[in-house]
């Protein structure tokens, strides 16, 4: 009896897996957060709920105004200069949020991410895009990277739930520093950039002709139901609903 192995070619490269490691390390740092960023804020910080919710909108209209522009910086500089500068600022925001205590300290801290969050997506797709030695492992890459980026912040959230505690706001500093380490362990381990391909007869790109594909507008709808109800909720409603209304302890949130 003969057994089937993947063939060789089918694998993906060690560069590509160096880049998935590197975003499973900085995801990891995400769960440790996700969840508690609220909790932090509102209970621990004693910064009104009303306020909380203002604060942490921000970094979403921030990042989402600052998408289109790191588009333009990919072009220019390279997706990977572009991701390790958003590693950059998410680091630093999130080691100033560790010890925000008033909305004034906290502003500055989650502007800082937002700018590093928005654009750090399109900036590490386009990254991994460009490692790919065949086009058909696409598939597989961006499906693996998108079940990495899910156990990460999930593995993330359950050791956050064995050291969160809102009587001691150490745990909640010492799981915020954590992060902006992973964002910053992730700088070191990208892997080098593929060198650009450029074609001397084709057009400029626009945005103009990408937002006239009626599909390609749907799908960003649909992309934008997904983040708003997805992992927005996470770090947003369903701590504030939990904790504010139900009382349910932070450690079952990060299980959450």
């Amino acid at each position: 009896m003969s057994t089937s192995r993947p063939a060789a070619g089918d694998r993906l490269d060690p560069v590509v897996r160096r880049y998935l490691a590197s975003v499973a390390v900085s995801r990891f740092g995400t769960g440790l957060t996700l969840p508690f960023t609220l909790i932090l804020l509102h209970e621990v910080r004693g910064i009104d709920l009303p306020t909380v919710g203002l604060l942490m909108a921000l970094p979403g209209a921030v990042g989402l105004a600052a998408v289109p522009v790191s588009g333009a910086l990919v072009d220019r500089f390279g997706p990977r200069a572009v991701l390790r500068g958003c590693l950059l600022l998410q680091a630093v925001g999130t080691a100033l949020l560790a010890f925000g205590s008033t909305p004034a300290q906290v502003l500055p801290a989650l502007l800082l991410n937002g700018l590093g969050i928005g654009p750090s997506f399109p900036a590490g797709n386009a990254l991994l895009a460009g490692l790919l030695s065949r086009p058909e492992q696409a598939p597989r890459a961006f499906g693996v990277q998108f079940t990495v980026i899910n156990a990460g912040v999930g593995l993330g959230g359950l050791v956050a739930a064995v050291v969160v505690d809102v009587h001691r706001a150490v745990t909640f500093e010492v799981l915020f520093l954590a992060c902006a380490v992973a964002c910053l362990l992730q700088f070191l381990v990208l892997p080098p950039a593929a060198p650009p391909v450029h074609d001397e007869d084709a057009d400029a790109p626009s945005y103009r002709e990408v937002l006239a594909d009626p599909v390609f507008r749907r799908l960003c709808m649909v992309s934008l139901l997904f983040a708003m109800t997805g992992y927005a909720a996470l770090d947003t409603g369903l701590p504030a609903f939990a904790r504010v209304e139900g009382d349910v302890a932070p450690s079952t949130i990060g299980l959450v």
